[in-house]
């Protein structure tokens, strides 16, 4: 247990409660030097200077500055943005809410690159008084419930100005404890940036493992003693005698959603399924744009999807397949999205979403790559990759087999996710 002050006081302030007897509650503002916008300036002519974005700041106010924008400042917005370290950068708009009042602290390896930043984001330099680590920890946990609430009683909208955030309220400990506290926090996080990156690890090759029994039964099977001949594909090498290695053309029916423009999309109508809607077990409307009914019967009417229909990223990942259910079921694919399905009774639905998430379907994908040194794949691709087919009652016994063991392998990983 953490020993508590002798003394409390109420703050005056319902989402804070009690805080100790000589702390104070200020107004932010009161404790800022500076708490300013940035610029954006022209697209450089040459090399032009780093511009920090929103989007350099994850959601846990951590930096990620591995493409950084570059533009054209005149000395004056430069100087006026140069960010020091032990400044804080915090998100003031956004298209996301999740991103609004997120915020990073400039350290030396951020400072190091003489970089300015947008107009989409504050700059926050405290006096002496407010130890800027300290700040960051506030503003990433109370602070930002508090941000998000003024900004939607003052302005009815998601965002920050320098106003709101100026009248911010903070408890306030002595320098020498905000000090002791930082300290104490940063010990803390890295001690739970540890144990979050073990599990990730140990996440990541439950994942693998996972791949490594849908791989092994849709190539080798289940019955470890059938006589076995060789495919034929050096990656496959040998596989059961009496399977089939066969095209994907031959027995799926491929297809690639429409190329529409954002001049198309509509408030209300038939939901446009993108990236973000094929990454759970069914097809969601999750970031979906819409589509007017009428253009849709008049020039898309063939892309509609079907219940069982099968959708795929074309730069899938494992796993980023997902199935269409009654909720998906009419919607529209926007283009980067393949639809698959069996277009004869030789091939099982559920056998086939086995096979394209294994190593098997993921090394052609690779391949591809590797010789066009192209991001993108399409229908006219997949036609000629190989698939290996078993008997109808053999995928049917694969795919029995493969919804037990990767629901065993999703329960574990549910399991070390929630454990703290």
């Amino acid at each position: 247990m953490y020993k508590r002050y002798e003394e409390y006081k109420d703050s005056g302030i319902e989402w804070i409660g009690e805080i100790p007897e000589h702390w104070s509650v200020n107004k932010l503002g009161y404790l800022l030097e500076k708490n300013d916008g940035g610029v954006w300036g022209d697209d450089p002519k040459e090399n032009g200077v780093i511009v920090l974005r929103s989007t350099e700041i994850t959601l846990d106010g951590r930096w990620n500055t591995n493409e950084p924008a570059k533009r054209s400042l005149s000395n004056k917005e430069y100087n006026n943005a140069l960010l020091e370290k032990g400044d804080l950068l915090l998100t003031k708009s956004s298209g996301s809410e999740q991103h609004i009042g997120k915020t990073a602290i400039v350290d030396n390896s951020v400072a190091d690159l003489r970089c300015a930043f947008s107009n989409f984001m504050q700059r926050l330099r405290t006096k002496k008084i407010l130890f800027p680590k300290y700040l960051y920890y506030f503003l990433n946990t109370n602070g930002r419930e508090q941000l998000l609430h003024l900004s939607t009683t003052t302005t009815g909208l998601k965002n920050l100005s320098g106003s709101i955030i100026n009248n911010l309220k903070i408890q306030a400990p002595t320098i020498n404890e905000q000090h002791i506290i930082t300290t104490f926090l940063n010990k803390k996080t890295s001690e739970i940036d540890s144990l979050i990156a073990d599990k990730e690890e140990l996440i990541k090759k439950l994942e693998e493992y996972k791949q490594s029994v849908i791989t092994e039964a849709v190539t080798k099977g289940l019955n470890p003693d059938v006589k076995m001949k060789d495919s034929g594909i050096e990656w496959i090498e040998e596989i059961p005698e009496h399977w089939e290695v066969s095209k994907f053309k031959r027995h799926i029916y491929i297809q690639e959603g429409p190329g529409i423009l954002a001049q198309d999309f509509r408030e209300f109508g038939i939901p446009l399924i993108r990236i973000s809607g094929v990454k759970t077990s069914y097809v969601s409307l999750d970031g979906c744009n819409y589509l007017e009914q009428e253009m849709v019967e008049k020039r898309w009417k063939h892309f509609k999807l079907e219940i069982g229909d099968l959708l795929i990223s074309c730069s899938a990942s494992v796993d980023m397949i997902s199935e269409v259910d009654e909720e998906a079921h009419g919607c529209i694919p926007y283009t980067g999205l393949i639809r698959m399905k069996p277009k004869d009774d030789i091939l099982i639905k559920q056998y086939l979403s086995y096979y394209i998430r294994s190593k098997a379907y993921m090394i052609q994908v690779d391949q591809l790559k590797a010789g066009s040194t192209i991001q993108h794949y399409g229908p006219t691709h997949i036609k000629e990759f190989h698939l290996l087919i078993p008997s109808y009652p053999e995928q049917k016994l694969v795919a029995e087999y493969l919804d037990q063991k990767t629901t065993e392998i999703f329960n574990i990983i549910i399991c070390i996710s929630i454990v703290r």
